[in-house]
């Protein structure tokens, strides 16, 4: 009987045991799955902040490229642009390109039906060595949403301010010239960074002059001139022309990128908010 009871405390002791081994056990995987498990949440935290960071990087890159351009167009607004002609800056810039962008017909007007015919690209790459500065893509298009035509139309003579106004002198080339607004250009950078692509969008009114050479009046069929010098019209052979009072003059404006005397650019709209608020634009690749 004392050789069963022990053999009962023995049992009973080695249970207890027993079952602090398998606490101790369980414990220990506990604390190594937590641990396991804080290190993939930290994993997780640091991929995102990193992803995070990757999206600010090309973000930053989309809208400093974007803001650059904007300056340039800037750069020569409601100038003379006859008085840049012989410069080097003014020709190497992208203001002049955008003027040319706008006034050569090479350049087609935006159709959302042929986009890949009308839209226009141009691909800047870092040099060798430079691939942390990622990579900028400059898309352009043109929209004429000009309801009438611009280019042509009457004036009364004597003329004024403003196209089609009269009652007071003024010279009619200032008069058919006021308010030339054609085109809206749309600009947009498309940046490519560690993966990351973002497109920052910004939309220009235009409104333009051109020289003198590039419009011609008609009365009754005949081809006249304005002199300013003498407040007259005046004819092919250099004659003073009489046209009546109150008589209408047609006008025609030939635009062309040579003809083009001023040209200055309204932001309308930017779109490509910053990620950090949780705007759109940036897309993983």
């Amino acid at each position: 009987m004392f050789r069963r009871k022990l053999k009962n405390i023995r049992i009973k002791t080695e249970s207890r045991a027993g079952s602090s081994l398998i606490m101790v056990v369980c414990v220990s995987a506990f604390l190594v799955a937590f641990a396991l498990a804080m290190v993939y949440t930290g994993s997780m935290l640091m991929a995102r902040a990193n992803r995070r960071l990757e999206q600010e990087r090309c973000y930053q890159l989309a809208s400093s490229f974007a803001k650059v351009l904007d300056g340039e167009l800037e750069r020569y607004g409601g100038q003379d642009l006859e008085a840049f002609k012989l410069d080097t800056t003014y020709n190497n810039s992208f203001y002049r390109f955008a003027c040319q962008f706008l006034e050569d017909s090479r350049y087609q007007e935006y159709n959302p039906e042929h986009p890949e015919l009308t839209t226009f690209y141009y691909r800047h790459t870092a040099d060798a060595g430079d691939d942390n500065y990622g990579k900028a893509t400059i898309i352009l298009y043109k929209e004429n949403d000009q309801e009438t035509d611009v280019m042509t139309g009457m004036i009364t003579n004597p003329a004024s301010s403003g196209a089609g106004g009269s009652g007071t002198d003024a010279n009619p080339i200032e008069t058919v010239m006021a308010n030339i607004s054609r085109f809206t250009l749309h600009v947009e950078v498309v940046a490519e960074l560690d993966g990351m692509t973002y497109s920052y969008s910004t939309a220009y009114d235009t409104q333009v002059r051109y020289t003198e050479r590039a419009v011609e009046f008609t009365v009754d069929g005949d081809t006249i001139y304005w002199d300013d010098d003498n407040n007259n019209w005046i004819a092919n052979n250099g004659n003073e022309y009489d046209v009546p009072p109150n008589a209408l003059i047609s006008y025609k404006i030939s635009p062309s990128f040579d003809e083009l005397s001023e040209c200055t650019f309204t932001k309308t709209i930017s779109e490509g908010a910053n990620p950090e608020a949780g705007g759109g634009g940036g897309v993983g690749s």
